[in-house]
């Protein structure tokens, strides 16, 4: 009796969180057509509300990312640095994940995250949150990578914007490319030349692109030359690899929409090519 007794509790210890789970507890990631799309990591975006300014995604011997709301009471950061490089993802869970961790909130102090939460893209945990209940909050969000799940991004927030928080987090897109893939250095962009009949340049008052799928705007700067990167590889993020459609807006001195073309871009997970468009535009 004591042998089976022993026996039933080494498997118990061994399941995971994951396993006391159901699927449909879980928050759906979806995207919020509402919102800005500010891109997260090179294979991933996230949305905000207006109400939230920072640089975002920074690239510079790899990448850094900082974005809070502006009275202070959310900030989503990730600083994942050692002496030479900076990686996208921090310490990685196995997936038989624990029922808690330990980070460090905005004293440095170590601290205990116990409150969980799943994040689920048609019936499969794509990422989890921990967090505290303190006032002033501390959590941290684990990205499905690989065969476990990699600390993606750090939040100290006030108890009362939770629910925000977690509306965020649950816009993180989802990458259709391994996060080990290694990419050649050089920046890939597809670029367009805006021109008039005559074969001279046109130079359009505002130029911007349209992301189909969203609904999402950026704003494109025209060099002296009428070109314009319509797409970049800063926003494979935003692309599914076969193709997306996107939607390049021009308007004049008086206001009116001369542009209004589109195209479809996809990517290679390392950088974006241009499917379908034109390489030059005509404004009569």
């Amino acid at each position: 009796m004591r042998i089976f007794v022993i026996i039933i509790l080494l498997i118990l210890s061994r399941c995971s969180v994951t396993d006391e789970i159901n699927v449909n507890q879980c928050q759906e990631i979806r995207q919020n057509l509402d919102w800005k799309t500010v891109q997260f990591k090179n294979a991933h975006t996230l949305q905000f509300p207006d109400s939230y300014t920072g640089n975002g995604l920074v690239g510079f011997e790899g990448n850094t990312f900082y974005m809070e709301r502006k009275d202070g009471k959310v900030t989503l950061s990730y600083f994942y640095c050692g002496p030479l490089w900076c990686d996208d993802f921090g310490k990685t869970i196995s997936s038989e994940n624990p029922t808690f961790i330990f980070s460090k909130d905005r004293k440095g102090l170590d601290i205990k995250l116990d409150r969980i939460l799943f994040f689920c893209f048609k019936g499969e945990i794509k990422g989890i949150f921990y967090y505290d209940s303190k006032t002033e909050a501390t959590g941290s969000y684990y990205l499905a990578k690989d065969k476990g799940y990699s600390e993606a991004v750090n939040i100290s927030f006030n108890q009362e914007a939770l629910e925000e928080v977690i509306d965020i987090l649950s816009t993180i897109s989802l990458s259709e490319c391994r996060d080990d893939i290694v990419c050649t250095e050089v920046f890939v962009s597809i670029v367009v030349k805006i021109l008039r009949p005559d074969g001279q340049i046109y130079k359009a008052k505002q130029v911007y692109v349209e992301f189909d799928n969203t609904g999402d705007r950026k704003l494109i700067h025209q060099d002296a030359n009428g070109n314009v990167p319509v797409i970049t590889d800063g926003d494979i993020g935003r692309l599914k690899k076969e193709g997306s459609m996107v939607t390049l807006i021009g308007i004049d001195d008086k206001n009116m929409q001369v542009i209004n073309e589109k195209y479809i871009a996809g990517h290679d997970c390392c950088h974006v090519k241009k499917i379908e468009g034109k390489d030059s535009i005509i404004v009569k």
